[in-house]
């Protein structure tokens, strides 16, 4: 529209002198009446001379007209062009933020709609798995992570697991100071661990730190040669030997402990153990060194439960079932000069006989159901007592057990809450240490928690005449 305008324009420039001109030339020859030429040479030529650039220029413009005209008009079908791609842009977004939005609120509804369902049967779930533990067992046997699953070892393999795992840590330094006291004193130490789930996380942190002191010490670590370890726990040799290589990573590599021994006799595989009467008969032949002023036997013992003795002086007296089991107990509680019952707080029982405990656990020892055989307590005399210390833990006030606590300290301590340091526990007569009571550091939960917690055997937890054993209430 502007270059027709200027052409425009640019005529009526040019046509103005010609008429200008043809005006001149009639009015002369309307007062003459006598023709005459409308332009001479001269004035021709100084018409051109005017004219002649505007002509030009009127060509110019006409001439490019046509080349301005293509190019205006293959800008406006580019606008054209993204108009419209602009168009289907925004309606595909459109299209797609519509659909988002009844997709979420698709899944809102079914949310809704499947979330009471979805909370039975978590529920229903949840409760299948906790009474029937068997599909835990097999993922820790598929994983290596758990030893002997199809048998009760494996069974209790997790009951009190972070409580068991923190006297180990707590209990084994001050074990091994203890032991290396007396091999610079010159004497052969004969440590026995006990079979049973509690003493297992000990061998690893045994082999662990012994294989530690050979690494660093050289020299200072030979003591260990004096050391002489016993078990009949099958899980847990097999910690010691994963564990207590002086060199890790060499598979020919000898233990730090150069001498340790599985005790001979018949394996029990439903305890994971080795007990029988050759068992008994091997405790009681370490037993007769006591003898030589230049041994001591050190005895790592467990129960299945664990009672404190009602007579003076007080002390933990292990109980077993089994008869070949028990007999390996009581051989250990008879022989060696330092007897210590490694017990989770809430396998401990204060002020009840056998009886009771049996009574309370449904027990009798007329069944021939081996799972409800009667447990039996371990012979201890009052000679006896006075090498037997409980190792346990204690609880915060205001925790489930931690009454119970109180009791069990008031008993066997008198009250005393007595920290040894290490040099005190390692060079302390074994009469005049006290018993070993820890505090459990890592969080027990909600009361709900700490009820399955501290009662891992379903049949106790929400039993009132066992609860009020440990000063719970229903």
């Amino acid at each position: 529209m502007l270059t027709i305008s200027v052409v425009a324009r640019l005529a009526r420039l040019t046509a103005l002198p010609l008429l200008t001109l043809a005006g001149s030339a009639s009015n002369s020859f309307a007062q003459t009446a006598t023709p005459v030429p409308l332009l001479s040479g001269a004035g021709l030529l100084d018409v051109l001379i005017h004219v002649g650039p505007i002509i030009i220029a009127l060509i110019a413009v006409v001439l490019a007209y046509y080349p301005l005209r293509a190019i205006k008009q293959i800008e406006q079908e580019k606008i054209e062009a993204e108009k419209k791609k602009f168009a289907l842009e925004e309606k595909r977004f459109l299209a797609e933020e519509e659909q988002r939005r009844k997709s979420s609120e698709y899944r809102h509804q079914e949310a809704m709609r499947f979330s009471p369902i979805a909370a039975e049967i978590a529920k229903e779930l949840s409760d299948i798995l906790r009474v029937d533990s068997s599909w835990a067992r097999q993922a820790l046997e598929a994983a290596k992570i758990a030893p002997y699953t199809d048998s009760i070892f494996g069974e209790r393999f997790q009951h009190f697991q972070n409580e068991k795992n923190e006297l180990a840590e707590d209990f084994t330094q001050l074990l091994l100071k203890r032991c290396e006291a007396h091999a610079r004193s010159n004497k052969e130490i004969f440590l026995t661990l006990d079979a049973g789930t509690t003493l297992y996380p000990f061998f690893e942190l045994i082999g662990r730190e012994a294989a530690r002191l050979r690494q660093l010490r050289g020299e200072g670590a030979n003591w260990l040669e004096r050391l002489h370890l016993f078990t009949n726990n099958l899980p847990g040799f097999e910690q010691l030997i994963r564990f207590g290589k002086i060199a890790p990573n060499d598979r020919y590599s000898d233990l730090a402990i150069a001498d340790c021994q599985i005790l001979p006799g018949v394996a029990l595989p439903v305890f994971g153990a080795v007990a029988s009467t050759e068992t008994s008969n091997a405790i009681e032949v370490l037993g007769r060194r006591k003898a030589d002023r230049s041994t001591v036997f050190i005895a790592l013992v467990v129960g299945n439960w664990v009672r404190i003795r009602r007579s003076e002086p007080p002390c933990p007296i292990p109980m077993a079932r089994g008869v070949d089991h028990h007999r390996v107990k009581q051989a250990l509680v008879k022989n060696a000069d330092e007897i210590f019952v490694i017990s989770p707080l809430g396998k401990t029982f204060v002020g009840q006989s056998e009886d009771s405990i049996n009574e309370v656990l449904g027990y009798s020892s007329a069944t021939n159901d081996p799972e409800k055989a009667c447990y039996k307590d371990i012979d201890i005399t009052n000679e006896q007592a006075r090498r037997v210390r409980l190792v346990t833990t204690r609880r915060k006030p205001g925790q489930l057990l931690s009454r119970h606590s109180d009791r069990v300290e008031d008993v066997v301590n008198d009250g005393r809450h007595e920290i040894l340091s290490e040099d005190d526990f390692a060079t302390r007569p074994i009469e005049h240490i006290p018993h070993i009571i820890f505090d459990l550091n890592k969080p027990l939960g909600n009361m709900d928690s700490q009820r399955e917690i501290e009662f891992p055997h379903r049949h106790t937890r929400y039993k009132a005449k066992f609860l009020e054993m440990f000063s719970v209430g229903v």
